[in-house]
């Protein structure tokens, strides 16, 4: 079971992030340990995933779609997200995935696309648009402004309720017409959670990209079902499916300007056309606590002092000490300012994860690698 996450969904400097056991201490912190199971460190866990391929009233999945999804969740082929996550992680991590048959919404596409308005409608919302102006939703505004009625949302003839118009709740709700939601709650409190369950949703609109985010609350089998689900188009890549599902655990978007400066050097760079992959950023392996950085103080607590260390680089591998990133810190001004730094090089399994390589990558070859980027994760 995947432990209930700890840490901030952002944080902006390491005294946030904890860094598990091996971070040093600052001196209000002196005799404390981080207490969340994320950051400690060697920790290995997994974690449940459930694919739910969704279509429409009037598109469908084509015939090869529902093959690829396979894939994603075989553990023995070559893209599934459980030997990608595992990668990434060093071996601490994994999904055990589960691929659903394919649930069908009654609703079309475009009106599936109108379950905000929906949402805000059914709760009576203000909405306050950027020029200024506002709108107060209610059934009947939603109905005047897009020619039907809110009773279309209803999944099971008792009235439209909000697990209806929530849109990852209303994910929630067809799937367990599928999944047996109660298996997932380890820890029998009747709930299942994040911590026990992430859920990853295939529309059948055709492109590339998603968005991560929290449920409300479902009923289902007896428990109440609030996780994370993924909603991600019929084509989005493994690359994407991995930067969404980082989302959960606090996963950070580190696009750049432009979108994809830093493409292909991090998995939470950019979305890609195709189903490369490539390693995180030492910032966010750090976070995971997927790695153990090396901490080496710099200007010594009352003097301005600084420090240097030489390594070599020939024939390193990743388990030795220079595979580690360095993090140097002055002690004097705390864990909010520091510099990380990683000794990269492309990894034959992985082409493109060469930092210098990328860094200098040309607007055409991004052109031609169809590095794509998507909205602002909801978490």
């Amino acid at each position: 079971m995947l432990p209930r996450p700890t840490q901030p969904a952002h944080a902006d400097h390491l005294q946030q992030i904890a860094f598990g056991d091996w971070r040093p201490l600052m001196p209000s912190e002196r005799g404390t340990r981080p207490a969340g199971a994320l950051q400690r460190a060697n920790a290995r866990f997994t974690g449940n995933l459930v694919i739910v391929p969704l279509e429409f009233a009037d598109v469908r999945f084509g015939q090869g779609d529902f093959a690829r999804y396979a894939r994603f969740a075989t553990s023995t082929d070559p893209l599934s997200l459980e030997a990608g996550v595992r990668s990434l992680s060093r071996g601490r991590f994994t999904w055990t995935t589960t691929l659903t048959p394919v649930i069908r919404d009654p609703l079309t596409f475009e009106r599936s696309q109108r379950l905000d308005d929906a949402w805000r409608a059914f709760h009576r919302q203000v909405q306050r648009l950027d020029d200024g102006t506002t709108i107060n939703w209610s059934p009947a505004e939603f109905q005047r402004r897009h020619g039907f009625s809110l009773d279309i949302y209803d999944l099971d003839g008792d009235g439209t309720k909000d697990d209806e118009v929530n849109i990852r709740s209303r994910v929630l709700k067809l799937a367990s017409r599928t999944i047996r939601f109660d298996q997932f709650d380890a820890n029998g409190d009747g709930r299942v959670d994040r911590s026990e369950l992430v859920v990853l949703r295939f529309g059948a609109d055709p492109g590339i990209g998603g968005q991560m985010g929290g449920s409300g609350e479902v009923s289902a089998r007896g428990k109440r079902v609030a996780t994370s689900v993924g909603l991600v188009a019929k084509d989005t890549t493994r690359a994407g499916l991995v930067h969404e599902l980082l989302h959960v655990w606090g996963g950070t978007d580190i696009y750049g300007p432009g979108f994809s400066l830093n493409s292909r050097n991090s998995m939470m760079a950019a979305m890609a056309g195709d189903d490369s992959f490539w390693d995180l950023d030492p910032w966010h392996l750090a976070k995971f606590g997927w790695v153990r950085p090396r901490f080496i103080a710099i200007g010594p607590t009352g003097s301005q002092g600084g420090g240097i260390e030489l390594m070599q680089a020939a024939g390193h591998d990743s388990g030795t000490e220079v595979a580690r990133p360095i993090v140097f810190y002055d002690p004097s001004r705390g864990l909010n300012e520091y510099f990380m730094a990683q000794y990269r090089t492309p990894f034959p399994k992985c082409p493109g994860s060469g930092f210098l390589e990328d860094l200098f990558m040309s607007l055409e070859q991004r052109r031609r690698n169809r590095v794509f980027s998507h909205t602002e994760p909801m978490l």
